[in-house]
């Protein structure tokens, strides 16, 4: 390869990164700003600093919902699919900062909403962590990055809106 034409492989392939790092950063930032401002099911939760932290359980500030949308969180997440034990809040935030959106449920919910609200989560599959919050009683969170909506019964309606509506909102760029 001559000198002339590595030097344009060199520019060229420096002029691509710059693009791309340039349409990702923006993407990021404008999802983002996106999240938010969003509208729809649940409610807006004021977006907490972020922080890795470096253990489940290690010393932090308070999350400022139950369970949490923001905040501080571990390095690790975890993958999207149907879990039967409780996922400590340090990961789902950083579940949720990936645009995933967790479905939980309390102990008294019916098994039969249960298995429903599995049968969405597996409908998403790459989207939604379901999983069991003993905080939550009898009730039902669904939480997105700065978005939480609880309900007083699996409404398979109100969950399925949830998710299209938030799933991926807030990612940055890790999917399974």
């Amino acid at each position: 390869m001559t000198r002339t034409i590595r030097k344009v492989v060199v520019w060229s392939a420096l002029a691509a990164l710059a693009v791309g790092l340039t349409f990702f950063g923006w993407r990021a930032q404008t999802t983002a700003l996106a999240s938010s401002k969003q509208r729809g099911p649940g409610q807006a939760v004021p977006i907490l600093p972020s922080p890795h932290i470096p253990y489940v359980g290690a010393p932090h500030a308070a999350y400022n919902s139950l369970p949490p949308t923001s905040g501080p969180h571990v390095p690790q997440t975890i993958a999207p699919g149907v879990y039967r034990q409780q996922v400590p809040d340090e990961i789902q935030v950083h579940a949720l900062e990936h645009g995933h959106v967790l479905i939980q449920y309390g102990p008294g919910v019916p098994r039969a909403d249960v298995r429903m609200l599995e049968q969405v989560g597996r409908l998403h599959l790459n989207d939604v962590v379901v999983a069991p919050y003993r905080q939550l009683g009898g009730t039902v969170a669904l939480t997105a990055f700065g978005q939480l909506e609880r309900l007083d019964r699996a409404d398979r309606g109100s969950v399925e809106a949830f998710v299209v509506t938030f799933a991926g909102r807030y990612n940055h760029g890790w999917r399974r």
